[in-house]
């Protein structure tokens, strides 16, 4: 303590008095929370020239402090410079200053330690203190700003209690997307107190059906499918065009809530597609779902699903030219589909489907198909001979 003091008395002061007037201090950041008695404070100028503001009974001193050679001004307020205060209302500002600055109160028996406050995070803070636990007629308890000044009666000793208290972060509130709620069988829509999206929608792609669950897995976007080899069978792709999961709701009825929502109905669309063959000589054409055009030239079929057009089914078929482990050379060459979504009706949901330019395209997938590996080609082949151990006879 008395290093600081004596950096204190060395730091030069000009003080400059006002009686009944408020003086403003633009360039004050910090407050010593409890000004009362004697003490002093210490902090870390921001600035070339620190200013300081005392008010107290009615009477208003202000001064200029310079930082020492490590940037830190100092300051007594005390009965000999003048500055001791024995008002309850005294204020002492000071500034500019960086926080972690602190500030004494010197008593009969002890002195107490306190935080020099921001004084923009107190007038934000105001009214959300914490005031600490009275201990009754024996602890006397004096209010500052951001903090409180405790004195034990019998043996005179003093504190300063922060009244600011850190809390935990609140939850991030979590705001829906505009989706929709069940109650038993009925589907309501939200579309209120949700967040809606951005009108995206995106394709979602289906294999074959599982010969041992009876569904089909997701494919992912550039995933691959393998081309059967054996004649007349064929592995079936389903797409449809869905919601993006940002969050839109149906203008149409209530029974469509669910209307491009997961688990309910795809979006009105329009499914086509075209392949690129690569170096193998074979055109591309369009594969286009809306007729049920078939490449047989590709063993690709696009084809609206039967019951739903907005849904399309892509049947791959075993074809040489593509994949013949036969061939000399055999032949293994893949093909890069793409598939691309029209929404038939843009703007059946809020917020308005986006498309490109055009206005013919909602959304794309792309896919490659591909020749079974060699062990998938060898499959039910027998590759133990019937005798493991021959005598030579």
């Amino acid at each position: 303590m008395k290093k600081f003091l004596m950096i204190a008395l060395l730091v030069g002061a000009i003080p400059a008095v006002a009686f009944g007037q408020m003086v403003t201090c633009d360039a004050c950041t910090h407050d010593v929370s409890v000004y009362m008695g004697s003490g002093g404070f210490i902090a870390e100028a921001d600035d070339e020239e620190v200013v300081w503001v005392s008010e107290c009974d009615g009477v208003t001193v202000s001064g200029e402090l310079e930082p020492d050679a490590d940037g830190v001004v100092a300051m007594l307020f005390s009965v000999d410079n003048g500055l001791a205060c024995d008002d309850e209302d005294g204020r002492l500002q000071l500034g500019p200053v960086m926080d972690g600055g602190w500030y004494w109160i010197t008593d009969d028996m002890n002195s107490a330690v306190g935080s020099l406050i921001d004084s923009e995070v107190y007038d934000s803070l105001m009214g959300m203190e914490t005031m600490p636990t009275s201990a009754g007629e024996g602890v006397t308890m004096m209010s500052g700003k951001g903090a409180v000044y405790l004195k034990e009666t019998d043996s005179g000793r003093v504190g300063i209690l922060s009244t600011l208290l850190p809390q935990m972060p609140p939850d991030e509130m979590t705001v829906n997307v505009c989706d929709y709620t069940t109650s038993g069988t009925t589907h309501t829509r939200e579309t209120s107190s949700c967040m809606l999206g951005n009108g995206g929608t995106k394709l979602n792609a289906q294999g074959p059906v599982d010969a041992f669950t009876g569904n089909r897995a997701p494919i992912s976007n550039g995933g691959m499918v393998t081309r059967p080899l054996a004649a007349g069978s064929t592995v079936t792709v389903t797409f449809d065009l869905w919601g993006n999961g940002t969050g839109h709701y149906t203008t149409a009825a209530a029974g469509d809530a669910r209307l491009g929502h997961e688990g309910g109905t795809p979006l009105d669309a329009t499914i086509s597609g075209a392949y690129n063959t690569g170096a193998v000589g074979v055109a591309p054409p369009a594969i286009d779902g809306t007729g049920g055009a078939s490449d047989t030239a590709a063993g690709l079929a696009l084809n609206a699903d039967t019951t739903n057009d907005d849904i399309a089914h892509l049947t791959i078929s075993p074809n040489d030219t593509f994949c013949n482990p036969r061939a000399n050379p055999p032949a293994n060459n893949p093909v890069d589909v793409t598939i691309s979504a029209d929404a038939s009706t843009p703007d059946e949901v809020t917020p308005t489907i986006t498309e490109n330019t055009a206005g013919n395209v909602a959304a794309t997938f792309t896919l490659t198909v591909v020749c079974p590996s060699a062990s998938q080609q060898q499959q039910g082949v027998e590759l133990v001979p019937d005798n493991l151990f021959p005598t030579g006879k």
